[in-house]
């Protein structure tokens, strides 16, 4: 019984964590996206990047790593994905998006660009947050 409980509260956890970083990624990273990025439908870009990141959180709650660990990843992927689903979708006005040029670009978005990096401002509080709810479930539980 203990065991699914745990499960259950990873799986919370990793839910509300990747909800956390989908709202702060929109608030602070917002005006970057809407001038640089996917400048031609920002939001469709978040509603595919806080779906797919949802998504993963999810299907990685049964994974051991630190949960900070795993959201950095799914955003890193989730962030690719949504940037190439909404490229793909305006392909009409972006003909040389199979340039490999641009695919690297695109790709690497999430390890690159100023405003992106304030994510790695982000990323230690949502460790803290995480710490502190963390410690005040197992004290719940145990």
């Amino acid at each position: 019984m203990k065991r699914y409980l745990q499960q259950d509260l990873n799986q919370g956890l990793n839910l509300f964590i990747a909800v956390i970083t989908n709202i702060l990624i929109l608030y602070i990273c917002y005006p970057y996206f809407t001038r640089h990025i996917v400048h031609t439908a920002p939001n469709t870009f978040f509603i595919i990047l806080n779906s797919i990141s949802i998504y993963l959180a999810f299907k990685t709650s049964t994974y051991k790593l630190f949960i900070p660990v795993k959201i950095i990843f799914i955003m890193m992927f989730a962030f690719s994905i949504a940037a190439l689903s909404v490229w793909a979708l305006r392909i009409n006005e972006y003909p040389y998006f199979f340039e490999v040029r641009e695919l690297f670009f695109i790709l690497l978005l999430p390890l690159g660009g100023f405003i992106w990096m304030k994510l790695y401002v982000v990323i230690p509080i949502i460790t803290v947050i995480y710490i502190a709810i963390i410690f005040y479930l197992k004290g719940k539980i145990v």
